[in-house]
């Protein structure tokens, strides 16, 4: 029983931290210098902006689509810290009760869902304001926010030599 615990636990923790992680990519991204009530462009906005050679009305549609976006992001922030303490309060129990612990994890994912649905439609208005040539640049900045190297072919996932599905480029 134990055991089983155990696994579930740590599955609950791996869930946490690469939400976590995902959730500092994204504030990496539009990261803010300080959480000012007027909205104004942080650092991750400024190199945007810089890089991708906004147009002033590209640059006010994306102002306009990150202050909405980081009101309904900010929104899921109380509820998520509540959920995961109650995670960790139950985790702390001499006995921990796995259905508690499943119900608390069903409702970080529900949360985690709406930030992660929500950041995905930010990413797609801003596609959707920008020239094909800027959408370039601009997931190009994302990818590197991921942490994930970006390779000169068109269309290839940066696969690790040794991971590479069989019959590309590297495999052999």
């Amino acid at each position: 029983m134990k055991i089983k615990i155990f696994t579930y636990a740590v599955f609950i923790l791996l869930v946490v931290n690469l939400t976590a992680l995902g959730a500092m990519v994204y504030h990496r991204i539009f990261e803010t210098v300080d959480a000012s009530p007027c909205g104004e462009p942080g650092k991750g906005f400024e190199r945007v902006k810089r890089e991708l050679s906004l147009s002033p009305e590209q640059e006010k549609n994306l102002l306009e689509y990150r202050k909405a976006c980081h009101s309904i992001i900010d929104s899921l922030s109380t509820p998520l810290q509540e959920e995961r303490r109650l995670l960790v309060d139950e985790l702390k129990q001499e006995d921990p009760d796995l259905d508690r612990l499943i119900e608390i994890v069903e409702r970080i994912n529900l949360l985690q869902l709406k930030a992660q649905t929500k950041i995905v439609e930010h990413l797609l208005e801003v596609k959707n304001v920008l020239e094909p040539e800027q959408q370039g640049k601009f997931f190009k900045i994302v990818m590197e926010r991921f942490g994930m190297e970006v390779e000169q072919e068109e269309g290839r996932y940066p696969w690790p030599k040794k991971a590479r599905p069989p019959g590309t480029k590297g495999d052999g």
